[in-house]
């Protein structure tokens, strides 16, 4: 499980911390086998690292990485705010096939629609339950992933958007 961030904001640190704490509530059997990465710096990290300190599972603060090798190693995306816009990692991760398990923040709802090409969970327990399903179903993580990435193609690839900006600024003029 992977989930790249910045720790330059509270919102965020928070939101890792969260996550930390929904796989926490996985069962024993899952957590033995989990491995939990996470990209990102900024001076929220030490608290970050302190406060999932005790977590039952193996986890990674690996820092500020280029994220592709990660991506690409990855089995589903994690993610989680209590403040954001439209978060790019959440955007790259779905480009990369991944399966993208967050909360309802920002325009989250504008990129994802749940249950097709992700999920969008905004409690621990069903944040947790939705892992736990995904960790344990490999062809429906692969479907939600490949959903995903179609997502990306049909509505947020360069082509799209350049096009709905000359079709904006036209309108405008």
């Amino acid at each position: 499980i992977l989930t790249v961030t910045q720790f330059w904001f509270p919102d965020k640190a928070a939101g890792v911390i969260e996550i930390a704490r929904a796989l926490d509530g996985l069962p024993e059997k899952i957590r033995k086998r989990l491995r939990y990465t996470v990209l990102g710096a900024g001076p929220y990290l030490e608290e970050v690292r302190q406060k999932t300190g005790s977590v039952t599972f193996r986890t990674e603060l690996a820092g500020l990485q280029d994220p592709r090798p990660y991506l690409a190693e990855a089995d589903l995306f994690a993610y989680h705010s209590t403040f954001d816009n439209m978060p790019t990692s959440v955007l790259e991760a779905m480009a990369s096939g991944l399966p993208v398990v967050t909360n309802g923040v920002g325009a989250i709802s504008e990129m994802i629609t749940d249950g097709k090409d992700g999920f969008i969970r905004n409690d621990t327990a069903s944040y947790t339950a939705t892992l736990a399903f995904l960790i344990s179903d490999i062809d429906r993580r692969r479907a939600i992933g490949n959903a995903a990435r179609r997502t990306v193609d049909e509505r947020f690839s360069w082509e799209k958007v350049i096009l709905d900006y000359v079709r904006l600024y036209r309108s405008l003029l």
